[in-house]
């Protein structure tokens, strides 16, 4: 009994001195971000996250410099970051503050992969070629709304694309029958386009009873007795595939689309 006593106690103990020493390095970061930047950083960054772990961040993510001209503007537009809460962008502040950029803002930025927004305030020739050489990008504006605009884009530009799909066009199988091409045989189906264009370039899914039997190219698009790359709406053409195992029958449904990747859309708007 006094063996699981002294176990049981040491358990506690070994909490405690966790909890204490959690508590030390949140005071510690309290004290030297002061009240405004400690609560967006909890927000944003995990506890005990090294300079290494947030460089090395996996998943879009955004660090960013912020400089202002008066701490009135600094204010503003730190109540509006503090509103930031995006589920598939991360943002941190790095460091911000009132007065010129400087050399040390650029390093800070290159640090994190960051990028620097400057609100009414002077950037020499000096700290820009030597952001230019360190490849740092400095926003400059002296409008607020602008200055998010600038924002929200660099965040959608971390973000990676997604993949998109869209229709070009429709066809209903009117018929089917088989030739020979090449001494081998081949099915045909004998379409109509109800919508769009039929562009052999693309990609098609054969729907029947609402059910996918086939997704792939096509070998052959045919107006008449021509080979042709696009079929408009309205007309008739005869089309193959690959796959000589499906039989067309009529009253399948043709489906021409194409993939493409497009920029992502920020999940957060700053208001204005």
């Amino acid at each position: 009994m006094e063996e699981k006593m002294d176990t049981d106690q040491e358990a506690i103990n070994e909490k405690r001195e966790k909890h204490d020493a959690e508590y030390k390095k949140q005071l510690q970061l309290r004290q030297s971000l002061g009240r405004r930047e400690y609560n967006f950083v909890l927000k944003t960054i995990k506890p005990n996250r090294t300079k290494e772990e947030e460089v090395h961040h996996e998943g879009p993510s955004l660090s960013i410099v912020l400089k202002g001209d008066v701490d009135g503007s600094l204010d503003a537009i730190l109540n509006t970051l503090d509103t930031y809460k995006s589920q598939i962008c991360r943002l941190s502040i790095i460091h911000h503050g009132v007065g010129e950029v400087t050399m040390s803002d650029i390093d800070n930025a290159k640090l994190f992969d960051g990028e620097i927004f400057a609100f009414n305030v002077p950037v020499s020739e000096t700290v820009r070629e030597h952001a230019k050489l360190n490849n740092v990008v400095i926003h400059e504006d002296n409008v607020i709304y602008k200055l998010f605009d600038n924002l929200v884009d660099s965040l959608s530009k971390r973000l990676p694309l997604r993949e998109e799909q869209e229709i070009m066009g429709e066809a209903t199988v009117m018929d089917s029958f088989n030739v020979s091409f090449k001494k081998k045989p081949m099915r045909i189906a004998g379409c109509r386009v109800t919508s769009g264009v039929l562009q052999r370039k693309h990609k098609f899914r054969i729907i029947r009873e609402e059910e996918e039997i086939y997704n792939g190219p096509i070998v052959s698009l045919k107006h008449h007795k021509s080979e042709v790359e696009t079929i408009k709406q309205d007309t008739e053409c005869g089309l193959s595939i690959s796959d000589n195992e499906i039989k067309f029958e009529r009253g399948d449904v043709i489906i021409c689309y194409r993939n493409y990747t497009a920029e992502q859309t920020l999940d957060w708007t700053p208001g204005f």
